[in-house]
């Protein structure tokens, strides 16, 4: 299977989130450090989580936090660290008498798999917090879909997409993905922001379930 994956990052630093895609499978493995990254699947028009953002206030975090020694408070761990999973950051893992997966912050990862449905999977998103910050899993999907059936025109300073030309010719996944970091901004997301949009159609970028 062919797979175009384009990567555009603002800025060069972010928090990864390993995805291996087969003919039958998608797993999506949303490790420590990429607590506040996410991922999508793109399937018709429908956007399907592939991953769960790792928050402290989660109960199952949170419980583990607490029975660390921990807090949560202002919906960090101990006020200050705003993921509950974690490379590094070895502060938070220092109880002696606790193993890596019941520290405040672990390492362990979460993985998830989807059975592929090659007549509608189409694309997969994988970003960081900066883009989930004010657009939503739904958002996302359909700026993507709307982008590969309509164009790509230009976005102002204030996430408004210009009046003009759009794109002509092949589908530009990097420009879409520049133009949703542009948005997202428009939008007054001020955190650091990574796409990267994963083609599942080996190349044909239909826009919509085909049969």
């Amino acid at each position: 299977m062919h797979h175009v994956i384009t990567c555009h990052l603002h800025p060069p630093l972010s928090c990864p989130i390993p995805l291996l895609s087969l003919r039958q499978f998608v797993y999506s493995a949303p490790t420590p450090r990429s607590g506040d990254s996410r991922s999508i699947l793109i399937s018709g028009d429908a956007a399907v989580p592939l991953s769960f953002d790792h928050k402290p206030t989660n109960d199952e975090e949170k419980q583990r936090i607490l029975d660390a020694g921990g807090s949560v408070a202002m919906g960090r761990v101990n006020g200050d660290l705003a993921v509950s999973r974690a490379f590094g950051d070895f502060s938070y893992k220092t109880a002696q008498t606790l193993g890596p997966r019941q520290q405040m912050v672990t390492v362990l990862p979460e993985i998830l798999h989807r059975k592929r449905d090659v007549s509608r999977d189409q694309f997969v998103v994988l970003a960081c917090d900066g883009i989930w910050d004010v657009m939503s899993n739904e958002d996302v999907a359909a700026y993507v879909l709307d982008k590969i059936v309509k164009g790509t025109a230009e976005v102002g300073e204030d996430g408004k997409e210009k009046e003009g030309k759009v794109r002509d010719g092949p589908v530009d996944l990097g420009r879409i993905c520049e133009q949703l970091i542009d948005t997202c901004l428009g939008l007054g997301s001020r955190d650091n922001m990574s796409v990267i949009i994963v083609e599942l159609t080996e190349g044909k970028a239909v826009g919509k379930a085909g049969g």
